[in-house]
C-alpha cells in the first residue's frame, strides 16, 4: 500500500469482527494497532506470528497481513485452518491473483466489503484507501453465522452455497442469487445450496 505495509485496521472494522467473536490472536500486528487481541505479534518482537502455531490461541485469529506479502500469509491461513483454527483475514479483493486461487479458495465464506476501507498508517500519517476493494475471508465451522453477522457490511458469500440466515436470498457456489426459500437448487444451473450442511 503506497510504499508501506504498516497500515492498521480501522476501529469500525475491528468492532464489526468482534460482533462475531472476540479476537484471541493478531499474528501480524504492530504497536499502534487497535485490534486489541488477547495476544499480538509484532515485527520487532521475539514471537514471530508467521512461525507461531495459531492453534495455541484457542479462538478466533484475525489477520490483516502486509499486502506486499500476501502469498505467505494466505498460505499460513490455509494451513492453520486445515488444523482447525478459526480465522478471519482482511485482505485486498484480488480474485485474479495466484495466491487467491491457491489459498483463499480453501475458505468457507467471505464478505466483500461495501465501499473502500480507509486504513490508518501506523506512523500516524495520512489515512489511506487502497486501489482494490477489501474482503473479509473466513476459515472455520461457522460460515453461515459469519455471513449473517458481517453480511450487513457488504456482500456475503458462503463457499459451497448456502442461505445466509435472515438475509433473504440464496447464495450459490455457482455465483447465482435467488429468492425462493423453498428451492435449494439454483434455478439457472444444477448447483445445490446445501443449506443443511452449513448449519
Amino acid at each position: 500500500m503506497a510504499g508501506s505495509s504498516d497500515y492498521n485496521t480501522p476501529q469500525h472494522v475491528v468492532d464489526a469482527i468482534k460482533r462475531f467473536a472476540p479476537i484471541e490472536l493478531d499474528p501480524c500486528s504492530n504497536r499502534t494497532s487497535v485490534v486489541g487481541a488477547v495476544m499480538s505479534c509484532f515485527e520487532d518482537a521475539a514471537v514471530d506470528g508467521m512461525k507461531l502455531p495459531w492453534v495455541a490461541a484457542g479462538g478466533l485469529v484475525f489477520v490483516n497481513p502486509p499486502y506486499s506479502a500476501m502469498e505467505p500469509w494466505m498460505a499460513k491461513c490455509a494451513a492453520e485452518a486445515a488444523l482447525g483454527v478459526e480465522i478471519i483475514a482482511l485482505i485486498n479483493n484480488s480474485s485474479d491473483a495466484g495466491w487467491w486461487h491457491r489459498h483463499v479458495r480453501t475458505a468457507q465464506a467471505r464478505v466483500e466489503w461495501a465501499g473502500r476501507i480507509r486504513f490508518v498508517p501506523a506512523d500516524g500519517g495520512q489515512v489511506f484507501s487502497p486501489r482494490y476493494p477489501s474482503v473479509l475471508v473466513y476459515w472455520g465451522p461457522r460460515a453461515a453465522r459469519f455471513a449473517e453477522v458481517l453480511g450487513e457490511f457488504g456482500w456475503p458469500i458462503v463457499h459451497g452455497g448456502g442461505r445466509v440466515a435472515q438475509r433473504g436470498p440464496w447464495y450459490g457456489a455457482c455465483g447465482h442469487i435467488w429468492d425462493r426459500a423453498d428451492d435449494a437448487d439454483c434455478p439457472t444451473c444444477p448447483v445445490a445450496a446445501r443449506l443443511a450442511e452449513l448449519e
